[in-house]
C-alpha cells in the first residue's frame, strides 16, 4: 500500500463485503497490519541463508549434519562427498557405521565419549575409509547443536593424510 506521504508500505489485509437490507453488499469492513518490518526481516533472513548456503556448499572442508539420536546422515556438503567417494544419495539417512567409514572403532568410541561429555570436538585426528576402501586420516572438528528440535551434530573434517605421511 501507500501511505500519505507515498512512502510503500507492504500490509496484511483482511476485507469483507457488509450487505444491507437488501442483502446486497453496502460496504466493507477492512482489518489491516502493517508488515513491512516483517517483510525486511524475512528477506534478511533469506538473504542470510543464501549466503550461508554457498559457503556451505563451496567449502574445500568437508561438512555433515547427522543426528545424534540414531546417527543418520541430514546433510553432507560437497567436499564431504569427495573425501567418502559417496554420491548423496548413498549417504543421507545412513550411518558412518552402516557406510563403515570409521577404519577404527576405538577412535569411534572416544569421539562419541568426548562429544557426549564436552558437546563439541576440535582437531580430532581420526582414521577413516572411503568407499573404494582407502584407509586416510581426517582431522575433525564438530559441535552439537539443535536443529528444528533435534540434536544434531555438525561435523568439519579436513582430509590430513598427506600431511601425516609427510611427518613419519
Amino acid at each position: 500500500n501507500r501511505k500519505k506521504n507515498g512512502e510503500l508500505f507492504w500490509e496484511f489485509a483482511a476485507i469483507s463485503g457488509v450487505t444491507g437490507e437488501n442483502g446486497e453488499i453496502a460496504h466493507y469492513i477492512a482489518v489491516k497490519e502493517d508488515i513491512t518490518e516483517r517483510k525486511r526481516t524475512e528477506g534478511a533472513l533469506k538473504e542470510s541463508e543464501s549466503r550461508l548456503s554457498a559457503v556451505y556448499n563451496a567449502s574445500p572442508i568437508g561438512i555433515t549434519v547427522s543426528s545424534v539420536a540414531d546417527g543418520k546422515m541430514r546433510e553432507i556438503n560437497d567436499a564431504a562427498l569427495r573425501l567418502y567417494g559417496y554420491a548423496r544419495d548413498e549417504v543421507i539417512g545412513r550411518t558412518a557405521a552402516e557406510l563403515g567409514t570409521y577404519a577404527n572403532p576405538a577412535q569411534r568410541m572416544e569421539l562419541v565419549q568426548r562429544l557426549r561429555e564436552h558437546g563439541s570436538i576440535e582437531h580430532f585426528p581420526l582414521d577413516f575409509r572411503s568407499k573404494n576402501g582407502e584407509v586416510g586420516v581426517m582431522e575433525l572438528s564438530g559441535r552439537v547443536i539443535e536443529l528444528q528440535g533435534e540434536q544434531c551434530l555438525v561435523a568439519m573434517m579436513l582430509d590430513v593424510t598427506e600431511r601425516m605421511r609427510a611427518d613419519k
